[in-house]
């Protein structure tokens, strides 16, 4: 809201208000109004005190240890979100630096470094002056790549792999004279290597969506499930179909 006023003019209507909005003169005042109404809104930030009043700061990933209570916990939201967004992008190695830590850490600075060009968000403040639905203020987000996400897991699961192959070769001969395995003969080895490698997989998933997600880590759980008991299901099966 803008009010308009001439202080030379008298009178309720006089005849210098007519060019008042045109033709500007030395001594015009103007005054803005800002109306907020009672209406319903929408904010997804951190609540903090700011400047002696009540304010919101941007929510920020932060590392939080399994011991940190609630007020600790947002004590670090509060001084996350202060920090300037130059100073937060800026952080994208490990803390390492020099001599035999920066060698044991070039995996890590490797990886953060590869994924450093990649544009995500890198925090939440979503302000609206209407009820949104809950998925509103996530639309802006923009999502990793999903090619190089599946890359990522794909090199996990192939490491994974590679480990459990290299174990579980010590054992070859027991699994061969397992009742449930002897039906793969030579293969019984690399059998339990990727029903081990997939089932750890899904309970990772499963472990990392519990907190939010727990009929997503309920399918996840069930599915390791699954993968466990097919091969020896199908071992014992023609097991006995041969006999």
């Amino acid at each position: 809201w803008y009010y308009y006023a001439r202080p030379s003019s008298s009178g309720p209507r006089s005849s210098a208000l007519d060019g008042l909005f045109t033709k500007h003169e030395v001594g015009d005042v103007r005054v803005r109004f800002l109306c907020v109404p009672e209406t319903d809104a929408t904010v997804v930030a951190v609540q903090c005190h700011k400047e002696g009043c009540e304010s919101f700061v941007p929510y920020r990933p932060v590392l939080l240890g399994p011991c940190v209570q609630d007020w600790q916990a947002r004590q670090t939201l509060v001084e996350e979100g202060f920090r300037p967004l130059r100073e937060f992008r800026s952080e994208t190695s490990c803390c390492a630096g020099s001599g035999m830590a920066g060698c044991c850490c070039c995996a890590c600075n490797t990886i953060a470094c590869i994924c450093s060009q990649e544009v995500v968000t890198e925090e939440v403040y979503f302000v609206s002056d209407r009820l949104d639905p809950v998925e509103q203020p996530f639309r802006s987000f923009v999502p990793r790549s999903p090619w190089r996400v599946w890359n990522f897991r794909l090199l996990g699961l192939l490491v994974m792999f590679m480990g459990m192959r290299l174990v579980l070769r010590l054992f070859s001969e027991v699994f061969q004279g397992s009742r449930a395995l002897a039906a793969y003969g030579g293969f019984a080895g690399l059998v339990v290597a990727v029903s081990l490698t997939l089932a750890s997989f899904a309970l990772s998933v499963s472990a990392a969506a519990a907190c939010y997600k727990p009929m997503v880590a309920a399918r996840w759980l069930l599915g390791a499930g699954l993968i466990l008991a097919m091969p020896l299901l199908l071992g014992l099966m023609q097991r006995e179909s041969d006999a």
